[in-house]
């Protein structure tokens, strides 16, 4: 492993060149992500090093989603020279490789409009703009299985060792992550059989999405070294807890004070109070941007912590937006927790939009709603009408519908991304003639061999 790891301090590009100097490295990997929620690469020769810092690399748009509909017109650009300071030396299967993370061009070397790191960076923008520098952090949940596809353990939320099984590769997995730069808070096993969750630390926006996105390609390499495989797939298994991404966000101001911490009798500002309404206005429109399988659904229903409706509240996990209990004198961490979203989508543009929302709700001045005080899940659909609760959407349908009319999203993620979430529909169970199409749970790109958890007693 090198020295340098991701974003410990501003890097110059002498700083790169020099690095892959001394460490003597044969290639380094340009990573950028794509409109879908996966990191894609390109792997430069280290002679190639000072021309790419200044002048980028060419790729074939039309073969990443999100970057170019034909062959016509397809080359972009992969730029690294605005993220130096991700420059990263990973050991992996024996050899030792640089990485970089990289934004991407159009052909007129202007920002492409479907560029995931792009769009959230230009919300963060919007938050400098309005005085606030963003945090967040994110809570990866996912399942680990052997190669049957069954969970690894039958382990319960914080079981030990015999029971949990994975602990090694936790601590194996958290090694690799802090040395790729990023900030690991804990890990533990979570509620479901084979299920983990590592949990990041408060960093800046855009590199939360891009620690979060690293993170989960670091855990399936370390799974695979183990011969296991890990999916972040939002309901992998029924009858058992989902696959969540939670999402932690803080503001602080110029003089880096949390604006969200005291000012009203529940100990939450003024302005906390309104980007929760914001996030609560915009909670259909959050869930049409992450929602991107079938599963997403099947875990955004009522029962294993999962929300079904746009609600906030203290402490409560069943709520959409949640204020995690703080300790006195600690109220500098004061923060919301927003619990809706899966990886099933683009991290980036999940962040893009909760943060979009929270800011649009502080910018209208929106008036926060009562928080629920309990359980929604038994009220009658008259009596949620009554109290101005919104159920999530629960289809593909509903979520395209949103899609279509969102004014909030069309300018949070711009024409591009709202085009290419309608249009790339038929990948998650929609088809462009409005017909639903079955999908299978279980990892992305193939089926688990298990779709219920303890399986069936064998016949005698």
């Amino acid at each position: 492993f090198g020295s340098i790891p991701m974003g410990t301090k501003e890097l110059s590009a002498h700083d790169v060149q020099n690095a892959m100097e001394e460490g003597d490295y044969q290639y380094i990997n340009l990573l950028f992500a794509d409109m879908g929620g996966r990191l894609r690469c390109m792997e430069e020769h280290a002679s190639q090093v000072g021309s790419l810092l200044t002048h980028g690399v060419g790729v074939d748009g039309s073969s990443v989603p999100g970057y170019a509909h034909s062959v016509e017109r397809s080359d972009v650009i992969i730029d690294p020279s605005k993220d130096l300071d991700t420059f990263s030396v990973l050991n992996i299967s024996g050899e030792t490789r640089a990485h970089m993370l990289c934004r991407v061009l159009g052909s007129d070397f202007k920002p492409h409009p479907g560029c995931p790191r792009t769009i959230l960076a230009n919300v963060v923008d919007k938050a400098r703009r309005m005085g606030f520098e963003p945090y967040m952090m994110s809570e990866l949940e996912f399942y680990v299985v052997d190669g049957q596809g069954n969970p690894v353990d039958n382990a319960a939320y914080l079981d030990m060792e015999p029971e949990d099984v994975a602990v090694p590769f936790r601590h194996e997995l958290v090694d690799s992550m802090t040395r790729a730069g990023l900030k690991v808070k804990r890990v533990h096993h979570e509620c479901g059989p084979g299920q983990n969750e590592v949990e990041l630390q408060l960093t800046p926006a855009l590199k939360n999405a891009d620690d979060t996105l690293m993170g989960m390609w670091l855990t399936r390499l370390v799974a695979k070294k183990y011969g296991w495989s890990a999916t972040f797939s939002p309901k992998p298994i029924t009858q058992v807890p989902g696959n969540g991404l939670h999402q932690h966000i803080l503001l602080r101001d110029r003089n880096g004070k949390n604006i969200f911490a005291g000012g009203m009798g529940d100990k939450l500002s003024l302005l906390a109070h309104q980007f929760v309404a914001g996030m609560i206005k915009y909670a259909r429109d959050i869930t049409a941007v992450f929602a991107r399988s079938l599963e997403s659904f099947e875990r955004l229903k009522p029962g294993f912590e999962s929300p079904a409706f746009a609600t906030w509240d203290f402490l409560n996990r069943s709520a959409l937006v949640r204020i995690p209990l703080i300790s006195p004198g600690a109220e500098d961490k004061t923060r919301v927790e927003y619990r809706g979203g899966d990886a099933a989508g683009s991290p980036h543009l999940m962040c893009a939009a909760i943060l979009a929302a929270g800011l649009k709700g502080i910018e209208d001045k929106l008036v926060c709603p009562p928080n629920m005080g309990g359980g929604v899940e038994h009220l009658t659909h008259k009596e949620l009408e009554e109290r101005g609760i919104q159920p999530l959407p629960r289809s593909v349908r509903a979520c395209v519908a949103v899609l279509q009319e969102s004014q909030f999203l069309e300018e949070a993620l711009g024409s591009h991304g709202i085009d290419f979430l309608i249009r790339t529909s038929p990948e998650w169970g929609f088809d462009m003639r409005g017909k639903q199409t079955p999908v299978p749970l279980g990892v992305r790109g193939r089926t688990l061999s298990i779709t219920e958890y303890p399986p069936p007693a064998p016949s005698s």
